[in-house]
Parts: C-alpha cells; structure tokens; sequence
C-alpha cells in the first residue's frame, strides 16, 4: 500500500527538485508516479497550483496562464506582466497563452489565486443574465 504525504510536504519536495536543477519533465514524472501510486490524480491541479503559489514565495516567481481571441502582442504580454507584477508580490512574471477566439475579444487571466475575465464573451454573458 502506498504512503500518502501531505500535499504540502509533496509540493515542497517537488519545488525543491526544481531549484536543485531536476528539469521540469523529471519533476511532473515523479509528481504523476506519485498521484498515481496514492490514487490522488483527481487532484493534480490543486497540487499544481500548490507549486506555483511556493515558487512566488521562494523566487518570486508567477506563472499566469492568459487566454485571448488572438495573439497576444508584446505590448499586452508586457501590460499584463505588470499588472500581475502590481497585483502580487511576484517579481517575475512568465505567460503561458492561448488562442480561444470564442472569447471574441479581451482576455481571461487566470493565476495561482484567482481569474480576471475581461472578454467579451464574459461581458455578453453578464448582459443576458439580466
């Protein structure tokens, strides 16, 4: 039978392979070994999320996934770095986007902690639920 470790104490052990230099992929294969052997997977994204929030305590550093009806420009991209940058105590803001033109215009930021929806799409919703 498997030993289950606080996710706490797994989100740690995770951070701390990656700031020993364990590249990504070898650090979500002993995360995914671990869900798996515990029976856990239903809750990867929390532990995912866990390990952003620790990599803006210890590095300050912010991973935010953006979604936008096209391309981000680099203007964007950089006016929602420091927006986040305002927002948070991250010093360091890396985006991970994507394209969803359903969205129609605007963007969805989601971060460790919360989303900001400034689509259009969100706004219609809005309009028609009055």
């Amino acid at each position: 039978m498997a030993v289950k470790f606080s996710r706490r104490l797994v989100t740690e052990k995770i951070v701390d392979m990656l700031e020993l230099g364990t590249g990504a992929k070898r650090a979500a294969q002993v995360l995914a070994a671990y869900l798996l052997d515990s029976r856990q997977t239903r809750q990867a994204e929390l532990y995912l999320r866990d390990i952003r929030r620790v990599l803006v305590e210890r590095q300050g550093l912010m991973s935010v996934e953006v979604a936008a009806a096209r391309q981000l420009t680099d203007k964007l991209a950089s006016d929602i770095k420091e927006f986040i940058k305002q927002q948070t105590a991250a010093e360091t803001v890396e985006i991970i986007d994507t394209v969803q033109p359903d969205l129609i215009s605007g963007v969805v930021i989601s971060t460790t902690d919360s989303v900001y929806d400034g689509s259009l799409k969100n706004k219609i919703k809005k309009l028609k639920a009055i």
